[in-house]
């Protein structure tokens, strides 16, 4: 399976870093749309927009790619921290870092997998507890 990226290219859903990456962005569901019953392909594209970011950039920080996580977040589902009170702004940039750190920690599994590139590779939550 294929998903359309941001940047017009076709991304494959079977690459080992796409594969890994969706259920981090499904269990994070960033505007709790899947725990609302969005479809299971809700942020199919976040997971694209971050497995392309993931494998362009090697050397990025955690502030980086918060800030352009939300940027494609505002942009693509129209939502984010320019249109919320200050309450809220600042619980969602709380997030966005949590998360963007979350990634910065496992991104070292990322890059080997993305080197790989097979799709026998392991899942990084298989086996996990959490």
């Amino acid at each position: 399976m294929k998903v359309h990226s941001e940047r017009g290219e076709w991304c494959s859903c079977r690459s080992s870093v796409w594969r890994n990456m969706k259920p981090l962005v499904d269990d994070w569901d960033p505007l709790g749309l899947l725990a609302l019953g969005a479809p299971d392909d809700e942020y199919d594209c976040l997971t694209s927009f971050l497995t392309d970011y993931m494998e362009q950039n090697e050397n990025w920080e955690v502030s980086q790619l918060k800030s352009e996580l939300e940027q494609f977040v505002e942009v693509h589902f129209g939502i984010g921290p320019s249109m919320m009170k200050a309450d809220r702004r600042a619980l969602w940039h709380s997030q966005f870092t949590a998360f963007s750190s979350k990634l910065w920690m496992l991104r070292d599994s990322l890059y080997s997998l993305a080197k790989t590139q097979t799709e026998e590779s392991p899942r990084l939550d298989q086996g996990s507890s959490s």
